[in-house]
């Protein structure tokens, strides 16, 4: 298969099956050994990377590098194939191999849907790897993003740091006025803007927006809950099932949490169960707190399948392992932090 055409130092854009051939073509192919041996043959192409397998055929070292990607999560990618998206006239860069849960599929690979979590082998120039990798379909595995450091702003960002620490813990002992914490954690990120330790383009970026709105959304939720009298049967129920007993409801609250969060977003499985767990412990009159930080806690443990966080995923594609062995490991682990949290929450956490 011709993959790339290279005229006159240049890469065509033409479709390849609208182009004639001319002398001084640099081509780039694809195929199996034997049938490039063929073509060798023939004299009628002058083979080159012969002695270095990387040195492909009119890519020049000084301008093309390899590089090794993977499918990120909410990628726009996933579900498609490279043959839909034609990598080549989009960003300028050939895709020489995908590499999917230990599997590395060579052939034909362009007709295969891509999947989160797949890994890519990408050959072409630097920049236009680094626009196709800025577009945050795929997640650069060669070479890791390093911000800008800043070190002569560090004390501003510590300065900002500390005023929300020191501030509002000296409040709650009355050594200082108290302040509402939303005002101390924006002085704290004004500090840290104002003096230039970070910009607002990297403030921008560094929230996510999905979580926020979902949050929002959340709120609107259980405010529905709570008018139509749906929440207060549920917490009803759940007190009638598992009885009077802030130690069993707790940890029913975390095993729920723990099992949702296998599933779906663990962002998602906090929005979605601290309402409601705020409401069952009013319900029996106790500190919602404890119960609180037992969705924080269960909604953040998933370690039993690969499809729980995005880390998982990201791991369970590029390192080839098999869906059961998350949970060999994942399940005894879940097992154990469930049982610990159940007894040193309220412990902690008084109810």
């Amino acid at each position: 298969s011709v993959i790339q055409i290279i005229r006159n130092g240049a890469t065509l854009k033409t479709p390849l099956k609208d182009v004639y051939f001319r002398a001084g073509d640099e081509i780039v192919l694809r195929g199996h050994i034997d049938g490039v041996a063929e073509l060798s043959s023939s004299g009628e192409v002058k083979m080159a990377g012969e002695h270095d397998p990387f040195d492909l055929v009119g890519v020049r070292k000084e301008t093309a590098i390899l590089m090794e990607g993977i499918i990120g999560p909410n990628s726009s990618l996933a579900g498609r194939t490279l043959a839909d998206l034609n990598f080549r006239r989009k960003y300028g860069v050939i895709i020489l191999a995908v590499h999917r849960q230990g599997v590395n599929m060579k052939d034909r690979f362009d007709k295969v849907k891509l999947a989160f979590g797949d890994t890519i082998l990408v050959q072409g120039p630097r920049e236009n790897m680094d626009k196709m990798f800025a577009e945050r379909d795929f997640v650069n595995l060669s070479e890791p993003h390093t911000a800008e450091m800043r070190t002569e702003k560090a004390p501003f960002a510590i300065a900002g740091i500390l005023l929300f620490m020191l501030v509002s813990s000296l409040g709650e002992f009355g050594v200082v006025p108290k302040f509402p914490v939303v005002v101390l954690a924006m002085s704290g990120a004004l500090i840290t803007l104002l003096s230039g330790a970070i910009t607002p383009k990297e403030a921008y970026q560094a929230i996510d927006w999905r979580v926020l709105f979902m949050i929002f959304g959340m709120l609107g939720v259980g405010e529905a809950l709570e008018f139509s009298g749906l929440a207060h049967n549920v917490a009803t129920a759940a007190i009638d099932l598992i009885g009077n007993n802030p130690h069993l409801l707790l940890a029913a609250i975390y095993l729920l949490a723990a099992v949702l969060t296998e599933v779906i977003s663990n962002n998602a499985v906090a929005a979605l169960l601290t309402p409601l767990s705020i409401l069952l412990a009013n319900q029996m009159g106790v500190n919602p707190v404890p119960f609180i930080v037992a969705v924080m806690f269960g909604s953040s443990a998933s370690f039993s399948t690969p499809i729980g966080y995005q880390t998982n995923t990201f791991v369970y594609g590029a390192g080839g392992y098999k869906f059961g062995d998350f949970f060999k490991v994942g399940f005894p682990l879940a097992i154990i932090l469930w049982i610990v949290a159940s007894f040193l929450i309220p412990v902690i956490w008084k109810f």
